[in-house]
């Protein structure tokens, strides 16, 4: 493993994930409605959980990392309150592009799984996300 971290899914962070998508499908922010479907409750927009690999490729690989590609498999669903690991693997580079195995998984279970290219950044530039 090259690195991990674990993300708590909020309900503030699925309501801005709808707002700055324009993504407001009920199985996300009704519980009546998505307790009627296969999920038996509301789920988190599985691109909401692919955007924390993408913040985690910063994290990992620096300021400037740019993520290019991705081909991700969506496997089970998330909820609010569930704590996300994200992990990448088997690290391969030409050079330029570097070449990831990630995982984002719920509980030990596995709820995205998949590749991801990049082109990293600088690591030892530090910059203050927390506002």
């Amino acid at each position: 493993m090259i690195y991990e971290r674990d993300y708590t899914i909020t309900t503030t962070m699925v309501k801005h994930f709808g707002e700055a998508t324009g993504d407001h499908n009920p199985l996300h922010f009704d519980e009546e409605f998505a307790s009627k479907t296969k999920f038996g409750g509301k789920i988190v927009h599985g691109m909401l959980t692919a955007g924390l690999i993408s913040a985690s490729m910063t994290e990992c690989y620096g300021v400037g990392t740019i993520y290019i590609e991705q081909d991700l498999k969506f496997m089970a669903p998330v909820r609010e309150g569930d704590t996300v690991k994200v992990e990448f693997y088997n690290e391969s580079s030409d050079g330029k592009k570097t070449k990831l195995f990630v995982i984002a998984s719920v509980k030990g279970k596995h709820v995205v799984e998949g590749w991801a290219l990049i082109i990293k950044g600088d690591p030892y530039i530090v910059v203050d996300t927390t506002h």
